[in-house]
């Protein structure tokens, strides 16, 4: 008998070290309450794991409110200014997520946090000039160029060109495939548009001058 209270007594120890929540867990019966989540002094990080929580399933207004909740709690935290970016780049609010991000470089102390946020910044410049799908249409063409494959290279960047056609640097390193792959007249062609279209002072004018004269 003793034995036996002895198991139970156990198991029922084993049970409620399972029931206790991990310290960024948000306990079940205050995940809809709102207002625990908006009294003072919840951490960021049980703030951030809400909004994730209804992030993957779906639920986007209370993601969104969740992210910007956190960011105006904690406007000092580079954490929270980033997941509300990175969740609003995810959703297509590009100007609202450049804003996010030019927060998140602003409080950034780390080399590292404040060239993600300036990374970021500007690849939704690039986006909002010239369109997501011109934008990975070039990156890739460029990630191939710098490994090597000219013609992958050079098929990405003439499909970047095709929505974007007035793209100074997409010409510039669809020059430098086609000279790399000894298409030595497309590349004299692309050098030359960067020439007629781009300032004399930029670094992709000097290059594709730099490119023309040693190819004579």
């Amino acid at each position: 008998m003793k034995r036996l209270s002895c198991l139970i007594l156990l198991g029922f120890v084993f049970l409620s070290a399972r029931a206790q929540p991990s310290a960024y867990s948000i306990p079940p019966q205050q995940e809809y309450d709102t207002e625990f989540y908006l009294a003072e002094g919840v951490p960021l990080q049980t703030i951030l794991e809400l909004a994730w929580s209804k992030r993957v399933r779906g639920y986007h207004d209370g993601a969104l409110f969740y992210y910007q909740l956190a960011a105006q709690r904690y406007s000092q935290s580079y954490e929270a200014h980033n997941a509300l970016a990175a969740y609003l780049y995810e959703r297509g609010h590009l100007e609202a997520a450049k804003q996010s991000y030019q927060h998140a470089l602003n409080v950034a102390i780390s080399a590292s946090d404040q060239a993600s946020a300036r990374y970021f910044g500007e690849q939704i410049d690039k986006e909002l000039r010239w369109g997501k799908a011109a934008v990975n249409a070039y990156d890739s063409g460029y990630a191939n160029f710098a490994v090597g494959n000219y013609s992958l290279a050079i098929n990405q960047l003439s499909e970047a060109l095709r929505t974007a056609p007035s793209w100074i640097n997409a010409h510039y390193w669809l020059g430098r495939s086609y000279e790399s792959s000894g298409d030595r007249a497309s590349a004299i062609q692309e050098y030359n548009y960067v020439m007629n279209n781009d300032n004399p002072d930029s670094d992709l004018y000097k290059g594709a001058r730099w490119q023309l004269m040693q190819m004579r």
